[in-house]
């Protein structure tokens, strides 16, 4: 019995015991590449070895000499040279180096070779009962080319120099590869106070929200696409208010508990537990990532004033990218820290205020709350006067009365906020007003969209 020791063929990453092969030295000793994959201590008996330019070789593995089950034995992937184009629709195939430009009926797609076979979705290659990935292909030649490409419209199929086949759908890339032709499901609904009053998203009601699927999918679209969205009619009750919103997602913990409930007696160390007025701002900033979604309840208010204040955030920073792009640049660029610091709390992140997709452009995230914004030890002096600048363009756009959207939550109205998108306020009151509340993650909440087939 020989250990498997030779050249770079497998390193420990690849295993979690000692490895015995029977008869197999000359195989995994003469520097070809070979590599073999099981996950448990194993004997092996060549059978059928290829040792021809690429190709996939059998032997047959099992825990003794006389229980054995098949494992594939794989060459090193590598470049062919030249590559077949073949398929009806071959002439929306072009190569290029390192890939293919691949048009279907409204995008042109750059697919490097690389990254289609490690995408791969054979049952070889992903797991479709655990929808992961079987395989690391962290070896896998940088430069390879398979030997053939077909196309015919609706399939993109490529022959491997080792004759493994992988097939993609056009729709699976569309939704997955890297183009500027991207397209939500989605979009979002950008707006002013004047955009707001005229198409306000459909309120629903406490009974649908709760008892039908149609009606909770009306909820998390309306906060996809303008930000927020009202319950209404909710019992006023913590504990109903946990069951309108745990419909939507789980409850976050954060420094506040789960499900909290404040008035203006300064119970915390927060601008919220006052009864003064609060400019539009985003919530949990002091968190690397901040708080998803913002949920507010009115349970009781016996006084006037409180109008909540809501303000598209994406659509303040689409026009400052618009009327000032230096300073929309800056603010995607630069780091700034944001702090919340109480007795037994000291909370501190680091981000910028705006943050786009990677392959699109859009806004992903706007991150503003001047309350928290912690001392700026990460702009070095020489870059101190124009990040100021940039945040002060990006200030006027937001307290711009026409972007403004009020509204007066009245007890039984549940408001979500899409606390990534969304900034909201308060007007100053008087009286009594007790709000419950709670924070949810953003990936749950997609998650959930994604569930509902909404996304």
């Amino acid at each position: 019995m020989h250990p498997l020791t030779a050249g770079r063929i497998l390193s420990k990453r690849h295993v979690s015991r000692s490895w015995y092969f029977h008869s197999f030295r000359n195989l995994f000793t003469d520097k070809r590449g070979w590599t073999i994959s099981t996950s448990s201590t194993c004997w092996c008996s060549y059978k059928d070895v290829n040792r021809g330019s690429g190709g996939i070789s059998t032997c047959f593995v099992g825990r003794s000499k006389s229980k054995f089950s098949p494992i594939t034995v794989n060459r090193r992937l590598s470049t062919t040279g030249t590559i077949s184009l073949s398929g009806k629709n071959a002439a929306d195939i072009k190569t290029i180096s390192g890939g293919i430009e691949l048009r279907t009926d409204n995008d042109l797609l750059t697919l490097p070779f690389i990254w289609l076979r490690d995408h791969c979705r054979c049952q070889i290659c992903y797991n479709y009962k655990t929808n992961q990935k079987k395989v690391e292909n962290l070896d896998c030649d940088l430069s390879i080319e398979p030997r053939s490409v077909e196309y015919d419209g609706v399939q993109l199929s490529l022959i491997w120099p080792d004759d493994h086949k992988t097939t993609f759908e056009t729709d699976w890339l569309l939704s997955h590869v890297f183009h500027s032709g991207y397209k939500k499901k989605v979009p979002f609904f950008l707006w002013n106070k004047d955009v707001m009053t005229a198409n306000p998203p459909p309120r629903i009601g406490y009974e649908d929200h709760m008892n039908t699927s149609m009606a909770l999918k009306r909820s998390i679209f309306n906060i996809l696409k303008f930000g927020y969205t009202i319950v209404t009619q909710v019992p006023l009750t913590i504990e109903d208010t946990r069951e309108v919103i745990e419909k939507v997602s789980p409850v976050s913990r954060t420094l506040f508990g789960e499900m909290w409930s404040f008035t203006s007696d300064e119970a915390r160390g927060d601008t919220a537990y006052t009864n003064i007025a609060l400019g539009a701002h985003t919530d949990a900033s002091y968190y690397n990532i901040p708080a998803g979604i913002q949920v507010f309840h009115c349970l009781e208010h016996d006084g006037s004033g409180g109008e909540t204040l809501l303000l598209d955030g994406f659509n303040a920073a689409e026009r400052l990218q618009k009327i000032d792009p230096a300073a929309f640049d800056i603010l995607t660029r630069t780091v700034i820290p944001h702090e919340y610091i109480e007795p037994g709390h000291n909370f501190h992140s680091l981000g910028t205020v705006l943050t786009q997709h990677p392959t699109t452009g859009e806004m992903l995230n706007i991150r503003f709350n001047p309350y928290d914004r912690a001392p700026l030890y990460t702009v070095p002096p020489d870059k101190v006067q124009e990040f100021y600048r940039a945040y002060q363009a990006l200030s006027t756009e937001i307290k711009n009365k026409d972007n403004e959207f009020w509204i007066k939550l009245e007890p039984g109205m549940v408001l979500f906020i899409d606390n990534w998108r969304v900034l909201h306020g308060r007007a100053a009151f008087t009286g009594k007003r007790v709000i419950t509340g709670c924070y949810l993650s953003r990936d749950d909440l997609m998650s959930t969209a994604r569930v509902l087939q909404i996304l």
